[in-house]
């Protein structure tokens, strides 16, 4: 996510009495100068800084001590998910936020007393997912939720804030490319039912397309999907779709087999009737 990330903090020491200036703005280069909170994110994977063409952050003071802190990072964070339900499913990705050095004695993290302490810039889309809601763990954030940091030889207490994203995963993408593409390929291997039993090439070779099709079309594209140990809901369709394309050459073999039998029989019963009639004349 490429987002604006704003801290706000009182500091004393630098408070300031002028004439006709009650806030002003300092340059990037002045925080060098100040003290900052070493905040991190805890699940975060590779973030960064943008600096073109310099380093995007600034410092607002104000005359009693208050200080805004605002910078525009670029933040990759890991999100454990469950997709059992793929591509149906609902994910609940969380974004936690901490002190890195500081204990919970020290620096305590609270989000602002605003409607919307994270908010969203109209016309933000995502490819795969719906953002549904965000949501912000407040009842716990005022309770202060604390982490052992497992780094650490004495364990200390580390307040910590916590983000979550709930996303809803787009279906768009997979119905064009999975469901409807298997659903028809299904629907093509029962118009061998409506052939004649004794047109054996157009019948198997009917049942073979659509059973090589179905393997390309439902196996063949496993790299794009993720790498799960578990079965996925869209896994649980495949496999249902090849059953019935496969069932259909079991369907035709059997019926083959039972007409092949029923005609032997029925030659096998001819044969004897006729040497009854022939035993019936010689006597």
């Amino acid at each position: 996510m490429d987002c604006y990330f704003r801290q706000k903090w009182f500091d004393s020491r630098l408070r300031f009495n002028l004439t006709g200036l009650d806030e002003f703005s300092m340059n990037w280069l002045f925080l060098e100068r100040v003290w900052k909170p070493d905040t991190f994110f805890m699940n975060g994977k590779k973030s960064y800084l943008h600096r073109i063409t310099v380093p995007n952050k600034f410092l607002r003071i104000r005359s009693d001590g208050f200080l805004t802190y605002s910078m525009r990072l670029t933040i990759k964070a890991s999100c454990k998910m469950h997709l059992r339900k793929f591509p149906l499913d609902s994910q609940n990705c969380p974004l936690m936020i901490g002190s890195y050095g500081y204990s919970a004695a020290d620096v305590i993290y609270e989000w602002p007393d605003s409607l919307e302490p994270v908010g969203l810039e109209p016309g933000v889309s995502l490819a795969q997912y719906d953002l549904v809601n965000i949501t912000t763990d407040t009842e716990n954030a005022r309770d202060q939720l604390r982490v052992r940091r497992a780094d650490r030889r004495i364990a200390e207490d580390f307040s910590v804030i916590r983000v979550n994203f709930h996303l809803k995963r787009m279906t768009g993408y997979f119905m064009l490319q999975v469901y409807v593409p298997c659903t028809l390929i299904v629907s093509c291997s029962w118009v061998s039912f409506w052939i004649d039993p004794d047109a054996v090439p157009a019948r198997v070779s009917l049942g073979v397309t659509t059973v090589l099709s179905m393997t390309t079309m439902g196996f063949g594209g496993r790299a794009q999907m993720p790498k799960v140990s578990y079965r996925m809901a869209l896994d649980w369709f495949v496999i249902l779709c090849f059953s019935f394309v496969f069932a259909v050459m079991v369907e035709y073999a059997a019926i083959n087999f039972i007409d092949t039998i029923t005609e032997d029989l029925k030659k096998i019963i001819s044969e004897r009737k006729k040497q009854a009639q022939k035993e019936k004349v010689s006597i």
